[in-house]
């Protein structure tokens, strides 16, 4: 999604001072929230799998939409806990999962993900994101089914 026209672009806004290379100054860096500063700088996602990317409320909806039955645990620890106004604290993980609790939900997405208009809805949505989180370069990747 770091490709994509919709990309975030890390270039400085109007009162931020450029470097001559069409980066921003340091100097104007510094003045930016440590949220802000994460959110601009370029990243390389080397390795993403589209499953494991898919919105929690998207794997929702689609459940909904073809009657799967998720776990009730799976509200409970998906529920936002982005209380705090502090961007910064989206910064960290506050619901931290086992791997084993990672692979229960993930057994839930193909059943959620069968069709090619449920695969174009989190494909385009995984792309958005990533551009949003200004990913200037994505190897996404997904098994064969």
């Amino acid at each position: 999604p770091r490709s994509l026209a919709h990309t975030t672009s890390a270039m400085p806004g109007k009162n931020e001072e450029h470097n001559g290379n069409g980066g921003v100054k340091i100097a104007s860096l510094q003045s930016l929230h440590l949220y802000d500063f994460c959110k601009r700088l370029p990243k390389v996602e080397l390795h993403a799998h589209l499953n494991g990317s898919i919105r929690q409320h998207t794997l929702v909806d689609l459940a909904n939409e073809r009657n799967v039955a998720l776990p009730t645990d799976f509200f409970l620890l998906h529920e936002a806990e982005h209380h705090d106004p502090d961007k910064e604290t989206l910064l960290f993980n506050t619901k931290p999962r086992s791997l084993r609790e990672c692979f229960e939900f993930f057994s839930h997405i193909p059943k959620c993900v069968n069709d090619l208009a449920a695969l174009r809805r989190i494909t385009h949505e995984v792309l958005l994101d990533n551009a949003n989180d200004n990913v200037a370069y994505l190897e996404l990747r997904t098994g064969p089914k």
